[in-house]
């Protein structure tokens, strides 16, 4: 394929026609999501923000205040889908003792990225105060594509380090899957058109190029994941920035999900018995 077909994550699925993936993907994230909010006693839109789309859906509501926390930051490509449509993680969270934040935020071309990061900061002091005050011992916080880009941001050390200790300590690591940690790789494709990154605010944009260690409090872990029908590209960002945590110091495990492509690796989150679903709650736990 060519190179710009690197960063068209359905031109690499084996299992439908790819010009399938994106609808069929947008189904079964819509009716899972569906699901979870008839099952799963719930919360919807709590503000972290100001801005239009700063809101959070909270499932769990019905499990004890000091239960383990699970944020969840949707993908697509930072233009694209909605916390509505990303509730397919939480049953399986919650079965097991887990509430899960799933996250809107603003998309652009409405807001620029750069904006997008400063409001996941806003959501992850909005978050981790709330577990504080409900004496939560155990945060995660995890994104898809896009998503695990913004989730990765969190980890800038000039950021994550002014963090007061006591939120700080809370964080016990990251669950980032088939995500994008060089934006520099997207100036001449056409997610650009929306995105509008330069050379410079790319490279400030890019988790992978951020210098500096993370004052961790307690125990920490980073978990890189990637599908096996992600494209080369996915594959390289994520192999090199789990090769730059562990460069860090942090505890990281890098996991390639076979039989699996940029699509189904967070559709399958809805099923317990999924490799990733078990892998996160193992963790949490």
């Amino acid at each position: 394929m060519e190179e710009r077909d690197q960063y068209s994550p359905s031109r690499w699925v084996v299992r439908v026609h790819p010009d399938q993936a994106v609808p069929l993907h947008l189904e079964v994230v819509t009716n899972a999501s569906i699901t979870a909010r008839k099952e799963v006693p719930h919360l919807l839109d709590l503000q972290y923000g100001k801005r239009k789309y700063q809101h959070i859906d909270l499932y769990g509501t019905d499990l004890p205040k000091d239960s383990p926390v699970f944020v969840y930051i949707h993908g697509g490509f930072w233009q694209m889908l909605s916390k509505d449509l990303s509730a397919y993680t939480v049953i399986p969270l919650w079965k097991a003792g887990i509430k899960c934040v799933v996250v809107d935020y603003d998309l652009v071309p409405s807001v620029t990225l750069d904006a997008i990061v400063e409001e996941i900061k806003e959501l992850a002091v909005f978050v981790l105060n709330m577990a504080k005050e409900n004496g939560s011992k155990n945060v995660w916080f995890g994104g898809h594509s896009a998503g695990a880009h913004l989730t990765a941001s969190l980890l800038e050390p000039d950021w994550f380090n002014s963090l007061e200790p006591g939120l700080r300590q809370l964080i016990k690591g990251v669950v980032l899957i088939s995500g994008i940690f060089d934006t520099t790789a997207l100036i001449h494709t056409s997610e650009n058109v929306a995105l509008q990154l330069t050379e410079k605010s790319a490279l400030e944009l890019s988790p992978i190029f951020k210098e500096g260690n993370l004052e961790i409090l307690g125990e920490f872990m980073a978990l890189v994941v990637v599908a096996e029908h992600d494209s080369p590209a996915f594959h390289n960002q994520s192999q090199q920035y789990s090769e730059l945590l562990k460069k860090k110091n942090i505890k990281t495990e890098f996991l390639k999900l076979l039989n699996t492509d940029h699509f189904n690796i967070v559709e399958n989150l809805q099923n317990s018995s999924f490799e990733l679903t078990t892998k996160i709650i193992e963790l949490i736990k």
